[in-house]
C-alpha cells in the first residue's frame, strides 16, 4: 500500500464544522488508523469543501485540511478540488445536491490526483508491503487424515470446514482458515488439500476370488504405491495394478506431498480349487420339430456357468440347431 488517499469535507461545510473540529476529527481517525494498522502508512489530503447550496467554498475546512497537512507527520498535499466543476449543478448530470462531479468533472478530478502524486510524493512516501498470510504447518495423523495448524498466536482462526482454533485434524478436501490478529486485521491462510482416501478395487468389478491356476488383477486409484499381503506381510507390487494367482489380505499405500502414508482399504482375495468337471443332460430330446426346444442341464452348483451361445445359468433352453458345450 503507498498511501491513503482523503477527500471528504462538503458535510462538514454544510453543519458549520469548526477548523479546530476538522483537525482534531481527523488526526484521531489518523492515528486510530495507524494505531489499528500496526504501520505508518502515508496519508494524502485534498481540499474538500465546496458545494453550489451550502455556501460555496468554506474557508474553515480549508484550513483544517491545510493544518492536518503541515502539522501532522507523514501526511501530503492532495488536489484543491473546489475549483474543479463549478457550479456542480449543471447539464449533463444535473445533481440536484450540488456537490457531485459529472463525467468531465471526474476526469478534471482524477487528473489533479495524478498531478498531486508527484515524484517527490513517491520518493518520500514509503510503500507498506502487505502482511505476509499465516502459514499452516501439516502433520501426519491416523485414519487417512492430516493435522492442520495455523502457525503463530492468533485470538481467531475460523476455518472454512465450520470448525475454530488453530489446529483441525481432516480428511479428504480444500481447507483454509480466516484468520484475525490481535488488531483485528483479517488475513486468510494458503489452501491445504488431504488427498481423497485411497481405495484398491478388483477390475471389471470381479468378486475377490479366482481358481487355481487363474490370476485376479487388482487396482488403486493412485500411481506410486505400494501393495501389501498383509497375511505375509511382504510387498506384493509398487504398480498402480497388479495380478496375483496367491491368496491373501491386499492393501496398497501411498505417501502424499506432506510426508504421510495413507493406506487403502483390504481385499481379501481367496484361491478356491477347481470344481469338478460339470456334465451335461438333456431333460427333453435333443432332436425336436421346429417352434420347439430342448432343455440342457449342467451337474455343478455354486459354480459360474457361461454357455458357448452366451447362456449363464445352469439349466438353459435351447431352441435352435447348435452345437452347445
Amino acid at each position: 500500500m503507498r498511501a491513503v488517499l482523503w477527500h471528504q469535507g462538503e458535510a462538514d461545510n454544510l453543519i458549520n464544522t469548526s477548523t479546530s473540529s476538522y483537525v482534531n476529527d481527523l488526526k484521531f481517525v489518523i492515528n486510530q488508523a495507524r494505531q489499528d494498522y500496526g504501520r505508518n502508512m502515508p496519508w494524502v489530503v485534498a481540499r474538500v469543501s465546496y458545494g453550489d447550496f451550502i455556501g460555496g467554498i468554506d474557508e474553515a475546512i480549508i484550513a483544517a485540511q491545510n493544518q492536518v497537512i503541515s502539522s501532522t507527520p507523514n501526511v501530503y498535499a492532495g488536489p484543491n478540488s473546489d475549483v474543479i466543476q463549478v457550479p456542480r449543478k449543471r447539464p449533463p448530470l444535473d445533481d440536484p445536491e450540488g456537490l457531485h462531479f459529472d463525467y468531465d468533472g471526474l476526469v478534471d478530478i482524477a487528473n489533479a490526483w495524478n498531478n498531486s502524486l508527484t515524484d517527490s510524493f513517491f520518493q518520500s512516501a514509503a510503500p507498506i508491503s502487505a502482511s505476509p498470510s499465516p502459514t499452516v504447518s501439516i502433520a501426519c495423523a491416523s485414519n487417512n487424515t492430516l493435522k492442520l495448524t495455523v502457525d503463530g498466536n492468533y485470538p481467531t482462526v475460523v476455518w472454512e470446514s465450520g470448525e475454530t482454533g488453530s489446529t483441525i485434524t481432516k480428511g479428504a478436501g480444500v481447507y483454509r482458515a480466516k484468520i484475525k490478529d490481535a488488531l483485528g486485521n483479517t488475513f486468510y491462510s494458503g489452501q491445504v488439500r488431504v488427498s481423497d482416501a485411497p481405495i484398491a478395487s478388483i477390475v471389471d468389478n470381479r468378486l475377490p476370488s479366482v481358481c487355481i491356476g487363474s490370476s485376479l488383477s487388482l487396482t488403486s486409484n493412485y500411481d506410486n504405491v505400494t501393495w501389501l499381503n498383509q497375511l505375509t506381510n511382504t510387498t506384493a507390487a509398487t504398480t498402480r495394478t497388479f495380478s496375483t494367482t496367491t491368496a491373501g489380505n491386499y492393501s496398497f499405500s501411498f505417501r502424499d506431498v506432506s510426508g504421510c502414508d495413507f493406506v487403502s482399504n483390504t481385499l481379501n482375495v481367496t484361491v478356491n480349487p477347481l470344481p469338478a468337471t460339470p456334465t451335461i443332460a438333456n431333460e427333453k430330446s435333443t432332436t425336436f420339430c421346429q417352434g420347439d426346444n430342448t432343455t440342457l442341464r449342467a451337474s455343478s452348483d455354486n459354480v459360474q456357468y457361461n454357455w458357448s451361445d452366451g447362456q449363464k445359468n445352469k439349466v438353459v433352453t435351447i431352441g435352435h440347431l447348435a452345437l452347445i458345450f
